[in-house]
């Protein structure tokens, strides 16, 4: 329990001292103009885009989380897209697919999220709220 306190107190500080260096860039003169509207639209089109990427992550991984589930349950399932009927085989590739898949969808969702963070910081120093 105690680990977990002190986990969570670090990301609390990380997480400030990320943001402190954030509003230091955009107290600066120089580096300031770099972060305009135009920044803003770019940064909210890619928060679009790894939004859609991650709904489509999750939603591509619920195939090969059907086959692994299925063959857990011991259900005779053979994948007609390429012909694999033996078991343990659909077992190892559907593993192999999910974790990839949701390796995959961490990372964008952690991408997602810092986007999101940093037009939230930009969107309170800039026009306030």
């Amino acid at each position: 329990m105690a680990g977990e306190t002190g986990s969570i107190t670090r990301w609390r500080t990380n997480k400030q001292a990320q943001t402190d260096r954030f509003e230091a860039l955009l107290d600066d003169p120089q580096t300031c103009k770099h972060f305009d509207v135009s920044w803003v639209k770019s940064l909210a089109k890619r928060i679009e885009k790894q939004r859609t990427e991650l709904i489509a992550v999750i939603m591509t991984s619920l195939v090969p989380t059907s086959y692994l589930a299925l063959t857990l349950l011991h259900v005779d399932v053979a994948m007609k897209l390429v012909d694999i009927k033996d078991p343990a085989r659909l077992f190892q590739i559907s593993l192999l697919a999910t974790c990839f898949l949701g390796l995959l969808g961490a990372v964008t969702a952690i991408t997602h999220e810092q986007s999101r963070y940093l037009l939230q910081i930009w969107t309170r120093r800039t026009v306030g709220g």
